[in-house]
């Protein structure tokens, strides 16, 4: 303790400051050459080219329809690395259960933008793509991958980086058909009932009933009741689909129903008696002579 109180009140020769500032130079600059040293034998740390951060919107969507795919380009170290607008990509979709390898969606493509010429410099980037209609209903990813050729490479085959699930509805065929309360032989002013029969219209189908290929102004329900009909027209009905459905057309045509329309006409009949002069208890036989409009099966 005496000898540290000495020290801490007699200042150190400058003699002994410049040996110690000796050894501390001759220590760093040894220090200083092993981590030359270490560098130069260690790999250079840097950065892998990806593509990340892939999104589809709409969600659900139907097949057949267009998708919005944004994903993001981020540079790898070195020019050769870096995205550019002579990069090469290529999506890849899924199968209906998200796994994959799926198959290709379209051609290979380019896309001009601001690309980040930084290691490890981001771009945003949007593409839209067009399902097949012949998609099933399943929950689909899509990657995006690039080529070696021009570069960077990101191989995305196997779903590396890929979406999140979204939904594809598949498409259905709406189809529609109409019947007759009355079959399609009428007599004049009588009244019938026609009704659309529907398949994949949705909730609530639209409809426009037609004669002989002719919109009927507001008739536009399930039903169309009618009691003007002349021989020979033709009823039919177009539907539209509900919008909530995946369907293949927009319009639906039904069949087409020909009316045999037979015009009003009176009946008469006429008798005879085999007596008209009697006694009271005389027998009386009565005969129909001539019977006009009475049809195949009168009942008298």
């Amino acid at each position: 303790m005496e000898s540290f109180l000495r020290l801490f009140v007699n200042p150190p020769s400058s003699s002994f400051i410049a040996t110690l500032s000796s050894i501390f130079r001759k220590k760093f600059s040894v220090l200083m050459a092993m981590v030359i040293a270490v560098g130069t034998f260690l790999p250079a740390i840097g950065v892998a080219q990806t593509i990340s951060n892939v999104s589809v919107s709409p969600s659900p969507v139907c097949a057949g329809s267009v998708v919005i795919v944004n994903f993001i380009a981020e540079n790898g170290t070195g020019a050769a690395n870096h995205f550019t607008n002579s990069t090469v990509y290529q999506a890849y979709i899924s199968n209906a259960g998200g796994g994959f390898p799926g198959a290709t969606l379209g051609a290979t493509f380019s896309l001009t933008a601001a690309y980040s010429n930084l290691d490890g410099g981001q771009t945003n980037l949007l593409r839209t793509f067009t399902l097949p209609a012949g998609y099933a209903t399943g929950s689909y990813k899509i990657a995006i991958g690039s080529s070696n050729t021009p570069g960077p490479e990101y191989i995305a085959s196997s779903g590396q980086n890929a979406s999140s699930d979204f939904t594809v509805n598949a498409q259905v065929a709406p189809t529609v058909s109409i019947t007759t309360n009355r079959g399609t032989t009428i007599c004049a002013g009588t009244s019938v009932t026609f009704t659309a029969g529907p398949t994949n219209g949705g909730a609530s189908p639209g409809y426009q009933w037609k004669l002989n290929g002719t919109d009927i102004p507001s008739e536009t329900n399930a039903t169309l009741v009618t009691t003007t009909l002349v021989n020979g027209d033709q009823i039919s009905v177009v539907m539209t689909p509900s919008s909530e459905l995946c369907v293949s057309s927009a319009t639906a045509s039904s069949n087409v129903l020909t009316m045999t329309v037979n015009d009003l006409q009176t009946p008469s009949v006429t008798t005879s008696a085999s007596a008209v002069n009697i006694c009271p208890g005389n027998t009386v036989d009565f005969t129909t002579n001539l019977l006009i409009n009475g049809g195949g099966f009168p009942v008298y």
